[in-house]
């Protein structure tokens, strides 16, 4: 403050004063970018964009500067990290046995290691839920199969059995209306007995 009042008070012109309200006012704009752009960074990596950033000097196109390029690797290094995360999730979406909270879980370790890390860590798990899956399904279509065999046999088992009652009963049925072609008086029944009358010729 002191230096801007001096500078006030020494100037001879109003083009000097003009000059000095100028700085000021491109001061006071250059305060209020800088600190909105730096907010988000922890105070030490602050200090060097608001460092004496209100001192009478005229800096502000060097510090302009300063926060523009600041500004371009921030934006140049949010658009590869997003970009990183893109390439990650499309990788992992590729892995098919892998279930979305595993892909979660892998997108969440990139704070602490490389996606390429990552991403072998991800295909040795989908690796074992591949194998995994496939014991499981070969388990399953051996059973199936086993299941379908033993009902075949069981039905072919049936079928024959009755197939072989039937022909036992055909071969009853048969040589009863035989026998009793062949007996004068008939066949008798089950209940009730049939008398037979003998006639000599």
């Amino acid at each position: 403050r002191i230096k801007w009042k001096n500078a006030v008070a020494g100037a001879k012109t109003d083009e000097n004063i003009q000059k000095i309200q100028k700085l000021l006012n491109d001061k006071v704009k250059l305060r209020e970018r800088t600190l909105e752009t730096v907010k988000d960074l922890p105070a030490r990596e602050q200090y060097p964009y608001t460092k004496n950033l209100t001192a009478y000097k005229n800096d502000v196109a060097e510090r302009t500067k300063q926060l523009d390029d600041f500004i371009k690797k921030r934006d140049e290094a949010k658009k590869k990290e997003e970009e990183d995360l893109k390439k990650l999730s499309n990788e992992l979406q590729q892995l098919t046995n892998l279930t979305n909270a595993d892909r979660t879980k892998y997108l969440g370790m990139r704070k602490s290691a490389t996606n390429a890390i990552i991403l072998e860590r991800a295909k040795a798990d989908d690796d074992r839920k591949k194998k995994a899956a496939k014991a499981k399904a070969d388990a399953n279509a051996k059973a199936k199969a086993e299941a379908n065999a033993k009902a075949k046999a069981e039905a072919n088992a049936k079928a024959a059995a009755n197939a072989k009652a039937k022909a036992e009963k055909d071969k009853q049925n048969k040589l009863r209306a035989n026998t009793a072609k062949m007996l004068p008086w008939g066949v008798a029944s089950d209940h009730r007995p049939v008398l037979a009358t003998f006639e000599l010729r």
